[in-house]
């Protein structure tokens, strides 16, 4: 039935999101791109917007590795326009997100060329905020969607070198994860953004505690490559103990 065909496709797209980002680790950019592509179409037909936001964001970083960052911009732009002519508020989020993660990896490869001032950043958080915004009040329901909102501009503020706003907007994702039902894959990513600001604040004690909680809850979901990415974070705080 219906359900059933729901249940295949929801596993299909998780396992060709899974591959893809064990391609992107590879640094096999077009297996990444093509997988995490396949993958979006399909949580975009599920009205996943979260996961699509995930898969844009792991295309995104096989867009990079091949130097194609502004070709990847105009790509994620396009479909945003797309979203806002079809009045769909919660993919117009996904999107916005998108076009942030492009703007934040586009001004990340400048600064590696030559330090800027930062200018992607500002685009990204501005992006981030507005989809924020709209997440709040046009899908209240969707709360992995205003999660994944506020994660994005977290992880913005602190590549800005501002951990103390980065953390007041991760502890913000940490308590939305919690209420209505929860978001327990949200709950660990905001435990993880939080061990980060932590750590870039040097409150070394509190990341180590949060990196910790992260590490459990990515443990218990089987989600290996967070579960991984936890691990090194708890290293980190240890060696900075």
């Amino acid at each position: 039935g219906a359900a059933g065909g729901q249940a295949s496709a929801e596993k299909e797209a998780a396992m060709l999101f899974s591959l893809a980002e064990v391609h992107l680790d590879d640094a096999a950019a077009a297996e990444a791109l093509r997988t995490a592509l396949a993958s979006e179409q399909l949580f975009a037909q599920l009205g996943d917007w979260r996961s699509v936001a995930d898969a844009l964001r792991v295309a995104l970083g096989a867009y990079r590795l091949q130097g194609r960052s502004e070709e990847a911009l105009g790509s994620v732009e396009a479909r945003l326009e797309e979203r806002r002519a079809a009045g769909d508020r919660c993919g117009e989020v996904a999107m916005l997100l998108s076009v942030a993660e492009a703007h934040l990896l586009r001004s990340n490869a400048s600064a590696e060329d030559a330090p800027c001032e930062g200018a992607g950043n500002d685009e990204a958080l501005a992006l981030a905020r507005k989809a924020a915004k709209i997440a709040a009040k046009e899908c209240s329901d969707d709360v992995r969607l205003q999660v994944a909102a506020l994660l994005l501009q977290a992880r913005v503020l602190l590549a800005d070198s501002r951990p103390e706003d980065s953390l007041r907007a991760a502890q913000d994702a940490l308590q939305l994860s919690r209420m209505q039902g929860g978001d327990r894959l949200g709950e660990a990513k905001a435990r993880h953004q939080i061990a980060e600001a932590q750590l870039a604040s040097k409150q070394v004690h509190l990341a180590k505690q949060c990196a910790r909680e992260a590490h459990k809850i990515f443990h218990e979901l089987g989600t290996c490559r967070s579960e991984a990415f936890a691990l090194l974070l708890l290293c980190d705080a240890e060696l900075a103990a």
